[in-house]
């Protein structure tokens, strides 16, 4: 493992934006103009100079300065390096000021427009209520409670509708088969007698599957969801999707050398299916999109034909086509940019339908929601974000992802290329990725409403084990079980991933992606059976196919990580070096205050005297256990003389300390006494 633990942060979290691309500023210095005080720029936007930034960007400095009464002229010699403190200091009273003007306006128009202008109103009432004692402003106060109360009942006539379809795998024929089912029913004339296989019934239930999603404001989908909701948004025949996943041997195929290589399935098929349906977008003037060039901005176009962007225009208003994106019903315009947030611009335009996508990006180990109504996103190839929601951990591997530009039809990658993963890591179920861009994008009250379509109910410990597939087998279902019913933090997992256990690696990589975003675990050492060291070169404490990495290090790290030590188990020694990563753990990360050992009962662990060099209790988790075999003894030792605990799908032995040489306990099904050299099995 690295010998660096701790890398210093310069980012914490503010409240401002930079004015130039729009970003969160959570850095500890940034640039701020030192005339009007509300004009910042994050360390990025900063390093050229102000001549370069965009003209919107230069025009809205302006705009602050006459807003602020400021005379200045704008040069580089305003903008200074400033550390947090000083620059929202600085900003304070400035922002006071606006705040004022905005209430003047809210009075005099007598309409609260968002949820910003509830804070302003907000504001104003709890300064009311502290000077009722002394000044009576019941006028005021009453004006205030009425406009806040009109503003909420508006909420009821903006209704938002949203589609969610969850991931599930080969199960995405589930919700196909109710689309289908609920489009024939109520979109269509004569329902008895539609026949799917009949070319002008298909017709005409694309057309009702059309006038069925033209319902719906929002798109969303995760895994396979991701790819349905694609194909409603662009409407693709549902009806054609079916045989995706009744021949779904065809289109997953099965990947013989994984996932002691890399993945159980070659994804080649299902991403050759999804260029196929890329390539069948016709626009309406007859040119065809392909996958090889096709952007989330085509997407963007095709959804709403009536406020379409070309790849200029995107370029200029990338800065508002962000989270200052404000849609609106109430006036007619098309787009409108109103600086009058004191965070920044509110882009004003017309309500939009927006397909969104989850993902997750193991490169910068965050989620992903790829949003077809942001500009930031529209430089990427919907077909690759296509293929990396798809991307489930052991089922498919992870899939890379870069933005770009168009020239000439042609797609040129501009940006550093990222991995991604299933969008199910954190969002199985992606309705709240809905409501979060919902909350994002209206910023006011809405009432929505939610069709939820899931793939079926299944019984396990953890909704998202098994991504789809089959359902879990005990060896699939022991990691998470043990894991799910115990709050353990600043884990240091010690993972066995020789070739017996490839039938846990499905727990063991959905285990490390989950842990890995809610940062459960400091640090990981993978180990087999000690590379290609010949079983007699082996020496005690010196085994080797040990591989450590620190969560720090990133997702995508980890899993290339795991993944090089599954191909380089090639030892063949029926005994493995268990305590050997143990020690490896501890000594390269000493914080770490929950030891996991993820073992393998079918193996048993060598070099047992290296237990006395373990400094911190040992909590062992055995897969392989089948109902009808026993726990390994070598594996009660390790947890014994360590001070530690074992644990099956089944249970939790945790009172090891207080077994004596000669007493007897019962673990599952066998019994077991404690002699002088650790634990037989006497029944």
């Amino acid at each position: 493992m690295s010998s660096r633990f701790l890398v210093s942060s310069s980012r914490i979290s503010t409240h401002r934006r930079c004015d130039n691309c729009g970003v969160t500023i959570d850095y500890v210095v940034w640039k701020q103009c030192t005339v009007c005080e509300v004009f910042d720029l994050c360390p990025t936007c900063a390093k050229p100079d102000y001549a370069e930034l965009l003209p919107e960007t230069h025009n809205h400095h302006e705009y602050w300065h006459q807003k602020l009464s400021k005379t200045e002229p704008i040069t580089d010699e305003c903008l200074k390096w400033l550390p947090v403190e000083e620059a929202e200091k600085n900003g304070r009273e400035a922002r006071k000021k606006i705040k004022q003007k905005k209430y003047e306006q809210i009075q005099k128009e007598k309409k609260i427009e968002n949820d910003y202008e509830v804070y302003i109103v907000t504001e104003r009432l709890k300064q009311l209520a502290n000077e009722l004692s002394t000044t009576p402003q019941e006028t005021e106060l009453n004006q205030l409670n009425a406009l806040i109360a009109g503003y909420h009942l508006q909420s009821f006539q903006r209704n938002i509708r949203v589609l969610s379809l969850d991931g599930g795998g080969v199960r995405g024929y589930m919700p196909i088969k109710i689309l289908a089912q609920l489009i024939t029913e109520k979109f269509l004339s004569s329902p008895q007698q539609f026949n799917p296989n009949d070319a002008a019934h298909k017709e005409q239930f694309k057309t009702a599957q059309l006038r069925f999603t033209d319902q719906f404001d929002y798109l969303v989908g995760t895994s396979t969801g991701g790819l349905i909701a694609f194909c409603l948004a662009i409407n693709h025949n549902i009806l054609d999707m079916m045989d995706i996943y009744a021949n779904s041997s065809y289109y997953f195929k099965r990947n013989y050398l994984g996932p002691l290589i890399y993945s159980k399935y070659d994804p080649s098929r299902i991403h050759h299916k999804i260029d196929e349906i890329i390539n069948g977008i016709q626009l309406k003037d007859g040119t065809r999109l392909s996958a090889e060039s096709a952007t989330l901005l085509d997407i963007h176009n095709l959804l709403n034909p009536d406020n379409t962007i070309d790849d200029e225009k995107s370029i200029s208003i990338v800065p508002y086509r962000s989270n200052s994106l404000e849609f609106v019903d109430d006036k007619i315009f098309t787009e409108d940019l109103e600086p009058i947030n004191e965070l920044g611009n509110l882009y004003r335009v017309k309500r939009e339908k927006v397909l969104l996508i989850t993902a997750y990006n193991t490169t910068t180990d965050s989620m992903a929601i790829f949003n077809t109504s942001y500009a930031k996103h529209w430089g990427y190839r919907i077909a690759d974000v296509l293929k990396a929601t798809m991307a489930a951990p052991t089922y498919f591997p992870p899939y890379e992802v870069c933005s770009g530009k168009k020239h000439n039809e042609h797609f040129v990658k501009d940006g550093t290329p990222e991995l991604y993963i299933d969008g199910g890591v954190f969002a199985n179920d992606p309705e709240l990725a809905a409501l979060w861009a919902i909350r994002m994008q209206w910023k006011k009250s809405v009432n929505y409403h939610l069709l939820s379509i899931g793939t079926g109910c299944y019984n396990t410990t953890l909704s998202s084990s098994t991504w789809g597939a089959a359902t879990p087998t005990t060896d699939e279902q022991t990691v998470t079980g043990v894991l799910n019913r115990h709050n353990w933090t600043d884990i240091g997992a010690v993972i066995d991933v020789t070739g017996s256990m490839s039938g846990c690696y499905a727990q063991i990589n959905q285990w490390v992606a989950l842990s890995h975003s809610n940062k459960l675990v400091q640090c990981f050492v993978f180990f087999n059976d000690g590379d290609d060291t010949p079983d007699a070169d082996k020496v005690i404490g010196s085994t080797g196919g040990l591989y450590g990495v620190y969560t720090r290090e990133g997702m995508a790290k980890v899993l290339e990580t795991l993944n090089t030590a599954k191909m380089n188990g090639n030892g063949g020694d029926s005994s493995e070096n268990d305590v050997e990563a143990i020690i490896f753990t501890i000594t390269g990360c000493p914080t770490c205050k929950n030891i996991i050992h993820i073992a393998d009962n079918e193996a048993t662990p060598r070099d047992l005297i290296l237990l006395e060099r373990v400094t911190k209790p040992v909590k062992v988790i055995v897969c392989k256990l089948s109902s009808n075999s026993l726990v390994n003894p070598k594996l009660l030792d390790i947890a014994y003389k360590t001070g530690g605990s074992l644990h099956t799908l089944d249970s939790d032995v945790e009172t090891l300390g207080s077994v004596k040489v000669g007493d007897t306990i019962k673990v599952g099904r066998g019994t077991y006494r404690l002699e002088a050299s650790g634990f037989v099995r006497i029944a």
